[in-house]
């Protein structure tokens, strides 16, 4: 029994030593955290403000290192937070064509951003030199990259529209001097039988990486009628005929199959056409190709049923 309680008190003796030895050290660490400590540090610089007309390429140092005065309970707090500082391009000076900024002013920017308890005691004399290259503005156009295809019977009626049909870029001349226009991305529409509207992404040439587009897509839209077909006979006439000669022509007249809307295609006759055969072509055969000349507005095409007359020629 008497060796049991021995025991006991043989371990509370460890645990109050023990006890002991952990408040000493945090009143050491306590007392060693408040005293001003001198340490050195390094900042990564981050860059903002930059100017709207300059894209910067380069910058001759990418972070500073500093030395810091402050509590140790600042550096310990310090210690685990980001040493990212922001450098205010909106200060960058301009001297033989060389852009920099001095130390004293961004040491001044990187001041602002530490606590009021944690002073810069020292820090690179280096003078920040930047490599920035001028950026142009260019309009240029949108042109669509779709493939269409039609239910029976129908057709788009008028071009496909493009809103915005142009867009601004922004980049450097080496990247978008020799661009006039930009594409947007390939899309197939199939069995359209009524009209669309689709937004669609315009693609950016990987050339220009550093170039910034004022919209990044487009909306186009189409309206798709259905049409009918009607066959018309139109005489064929012949142009630029010498006075000295006549002509006879097999055939005199030619079917014109026409395609329109509905409401369309009962308003037209035969007069709204026009297809001819011209002399001036006559080479060494006895053939001319018909052409047709005219035909009348609102239609989807007009195409003749044989392509070529034959023709025979006599002296007045």
């Amino acid at each position: 029994m008497i060796k049991k309680v021995q025991k006991h008190l043989k371990k509370r003796k460890v645990k109050v030593f023990l006890v002991f030895v952990v408040l000493s050290s945090l009143a050491w660490l306590i007392k060693s955290l408040s005293n001003e400590v001198v340490s050195r540090a390094t900042f990564n610089l981050e860059f903002i403000n930059k100017p709207d007309s300059l894209l910067l390429v380069d910058v001759s140092k990418k972070s500073v290192d500093v030395k810091l005065e402050a509590v140790g309970f600042q550096f310990l707090s310090f210690g685990i937070n980001t040493k990212t500082v922001f450098i205010d391009l909106g200060k960058v000076e301009k001297s033989n064509n060389k852009y920099f900024i001095t130390q004293g002013v961004y040491k001044k920017q990187i001041e602002k951003q530490l606590s009021n308890s944690i002073i810069i005691k020292d820090i690179d004399r280096d003078t920040l030199f930047f490599d920035f290259t001028e950026l142009i503005r260019k309009k240029v156009a949108v042109n669509h990259d779709l493939q269409l295809e039609y239910a029976k019977n129908h057709v788009l009626e008028g071009e496909i529209e493009i809103e915005p049909d142009s867009i601004v870029i922004t980049g450097p001349s080496n990247e978008i001097g020799d661009i006039s226009s930009v594409a947007t991305a390939k899309i197939k529409l199939v069995d359209l039988k009524e009209n669309f509207s689709k937004r669609v992404k315009i693609v950016q040439p990987v050339k220009m990486q550093n170039a910034l587009f004022s919209s990044s897509e487009v909306k186009v839209s189409g309206v798709v009628s259905r049409f009918s077909e009607k066959l018309f006979a139109i005489p064929i006439e012949v142009i630029n005929l010498p006075t000295d000669v006549k002509i006879e022509i097999f055939p005199d007249i030619v079917g014109v199959l026409c395609k329109a809307n509905i409401s369309v295609l009962k308003d037209i006759e035969e007069t709204d056409f026009q297809v001819v055969v011209d002399c001036n072509e006559m080479l060494n055969t006895n053939t001319l190709s018909i052409e047709i000349k005219k035909t009348p507005g609102n239609i989807y095409s007009a195409t003749t049923k044989e392509k070529e007359v034959t023709y025979i020629l006599t002296r007045q």
